[in-house]
């Protein structure tokens, strides 16, 4: 058995003696990724709430194991080389969705569903793990507005607050109010809107920073006016987005004042294959797989669309996915 394999073992063996949810060795994450790609994970931890997840993080830090906190796998590329690494899994451990009213901390109460005064704001409380069409589907219901542009996304509120997830124009910067995550020996920090560094796809943040859950500040409206804005963005995303086939979604962020689909379509690369991985024909933005796609394969259409485009224009197109293993970076 390799150190490192060792080190993950001892780990997982000292985790479950304090640790109430779910323990593996060697994880396929095909299965955890919606790109279908990937070798195994040296480990993954399903924690049952935030005693647990603080007990993974601290061991993992004691013990200097790295770590990564994963939600729904919907903006990552996991190497078929597989992930030393403990992943932690947070998407069952923080599901909850709570109305606070229109102060933060829900100091005055607020009102809900009928009784809501038309363009009133309320602030709502997502955790990490909640994936983002429940929740565009729970604010539709209590006529709640300012989530419709996330319909259709499949990744977790957690997600779309790290990398600042986006669609028509619209992002969470637009809504966010507050963001709560831990830290090893600090426990769980509440960092208001003014204190975020928000970037376009990205939140600066902490390295030991496990974001378990945030304020939005959304507005009341028609439930049936937000349902015709969700059916309308739905409808345009099956008619330019490549959903058929697994993705990551965008690979790569807009340039300013410009858009990576449309310079990679004019770099002639809108729907050149390497195996089972294609940029996508519908959308030059996305990398789709086919069927049996390698992450070599995705990653070698990915260093293609970069030098094509550095080439033709000089621009470095910045990834919005996440690589992780040690043979894509």
């Amino acid at each position: 058995m390799s150190a490192s394999r060792r080190l993950f073992a001892q780990y997982a063996k000292r985790l479950a003696r304090e640790f109430q949810g779910r323990v593996q060795e060697r994880v396929g994450m095909k299965r955890h990724t919606t790109f279908r790609i990937g070798g195994m994970a040296e480990l993954m931890v399903w924690p049952r709430d935030l005693a647990d997840l603080s007990r993974a993080v601290e061991l993992a830090k004691e013990m200097e194991a790295p770590w990564r906190i994963l939600g729904h796998g919907s903006n990552l590329l996991v190497g078929d080389a597989g992930v030393a690494e403990v992943l932690i899994q947070i998407k069952d451990a923080f599901p909850a969705i709570e109305e606070m009213g229109e102060e933060a901390g829900g100091k005055n109460g607020g009102t809900a569903g009928s009784e809501r005064t038309p363009g009133s704001a309320a602030l709502v409380r997502f955790e990490a793990g909640v994936r983002l069409p429940a929740a565009v589907k729970r604010c539709q219901t209590d006529g709640l507005a300012g989530l419709e542009w996330a319909a259709g996304i499949p990744g977790s509120m957690g997600g779309a607050v790290i990398m600042n997830a986006g669609s028509m124009g619209k992002s969470m910067s637009d809504v966010i109010e507050w963001v709560e995550w831990f830290r090893p020996g600090r426990g769980v920090e509440r960092v208001e809107r003014k204190d975020l560094a928000y970037e376009y796809r990205r939140l600066t943040r902490p390295r030991d920073a496990a974001v378990v859950a945030c304020g939005l500040r959304l507005v009341a409206d028609d439930p049936r006016a937000i349902r015709e804005r969700i059916v309308k963005g739905l409808k345009r995303r099956r008619q330019t987005q490549p959903l058929t086939y697994p993705s990551a979604g965008s690979v790569f962020k807009n340039p300013k004042n410009d858009y990576a689909g449309r310079l990679i379509e004019a770099a002639g690369l809108k729907g050149f294959r390497i195996g089972d991985a294609q940029i996508s024909d519908l959308h030059a933005n996305f990398i789709v797989n086919r069927g049996r796609a390698r992450s070599r394969e995705v990653k070698a259409l990915i260093d293609k669309a970069r030098e094509e485009i550095r080439k033709a224009s000089g621009l470095e197109l910045e990834l919005e996915i996440e690589l992780i293993g040690e043979e894509l970076s």
